[in-house]
């Protein structure tokens, strides 16, 4: 498969900072969190190569499928 021709999907700037490794959010991700879940639930992360997503009900269907 040629990845060049996977579109991705959009970024915000919250999920451009998004950094799970950093102190500041492993002493607290609760706002980080919030605001993801508000205005960008699931999301490419091209520094940790995965997609995120910070909704139950979407990780769940997404497991179902």
């Amino acid at each position: 498969m040629n990845t060049s021709t996977i579109s991705r999907c959009p970024f915000s700037a919250a999920a451009k900072d998004f950094d799970p490794f950093q102190q500041s959010f492993l002493d607290s991700p609760f706002a980080e969190l919030k605001q993801l879940r508000e205005n960008e639930p699931i999301f490419f992360d091209e520094k940790l190569g995965y997609w995120v997503v910070t909704r139950m009900d979407d990780s769940k269907a997404i497991l179902r499928n």
